[in-house]
């Protein structure tokens, strides 16, 4: 006490909780997946579109994020062609292992790339001629691209297929929905 000053009282303890730093916060990337189903066309390439006209494609798939920019996506293919010249035809169905990375811009078009794909390609009846193909699978990749919006998609990719003695390939294109 100071010339019969008091010293002032004490602050009251603060009652509320100190607000986390928001700048120092772990910043973790936004968790997303999506079912992707969609159809459309199957242009053939090489030796195989030769003898056979643009076809379907379907197709139905799962992915998950990975990150901001990376989707892995599980799913399956199906391709049908009829021969130009016969009553022959062809057919795939595919399962598929794809990584899609880009941007995920919620709302807006949002473009992708892909890359992966395994599968083989099978025949009911080949036309004449035509020894590339067998009833065993044939293994292939693939490579690609789409545009996402919020819930349609639109996609084309390039399947190659290794088949001895033949060149094999079709592009399918895909439009579709997300959800």
């Amino acid at each position: 006490m100071v010339d019969g000053l008091e010293p002032p009282p004490a602050a009251a303890a603060a009652t509320q909780p100190a607000k986390a730093n928001k700048s120092t916060a772990e910043k973790k990337p936004a968790k997303f997946s999506h079912w992707y189903v969609g159809g459309g066309g199957s242009a053939p390439t090489g030796d195989m579109g030769t003898v056979t006209d643009i076809g379907y494609s379907g197709m139905l798939a799962y992915a998950a994020g990975v990150g901001n920019m990376t989707q892995m996506r599980l799913g399956g293919a199906g391709n049908y062609w009829s021969a130009s010249s016969s009553d022959a035809n062809f057919y795939d169905v595919t399962g598929t292992l794809d990584m899609l990375v880009g941007k995920r811009i919620p709302g807006f078009i949002a473009p992708y790339g892909l890359i992966g794909g395994v599968g083989g390609v099978r025949n009911t009846s080949p036309p004449p001629g035509f020894t590339g193909y067998a009833r065993d699978p044939l293994y292939g990749a693939r490579i690609g691209g789409g545009l996402n919006s919020r819930r349609i998609f639109v996609e084309v990719t390039y399947q190659q297929v290794w088949v001895a003695g033949e060149s094999s390939g079709y592009v399918p294109f895909v439009f579709g929905f997300r959800f």
